[in-house]
């Protein structure tokens, strides 16, 4: 992940939803966040064919995250 800024911002338990809600990519500014059940991941400086890739590492990292 060169020259990119990664920052996953946690969920509380309190009103949070079950599952994957989705993301939302910017093509102005080429931020990528990736909502979560557990935390919003969001990325910067992302090409359109990085999305996938992106996609599935932040899955990844919720799925493998202790709380």
């Amino acid at each position: 992940m060169s020259n990119r800024f990664y920052l996953a911002c946690f969920r509380d338990n309190v009103g949070s939803s079950v599952g994957w809600q989705g993301y939302h990519y910017s093509a102005i500014t080429r931020t990528l966040k990736v909502f979560g059940a557990k935390m919003t991941h969001q990325f910067s400086n992302v090409s359109v064919g990085e999305i996938e890739e992106l996609v599935i590492n932040a899955k990844l990292k919720e799925a493998t995250w202790r709380a």
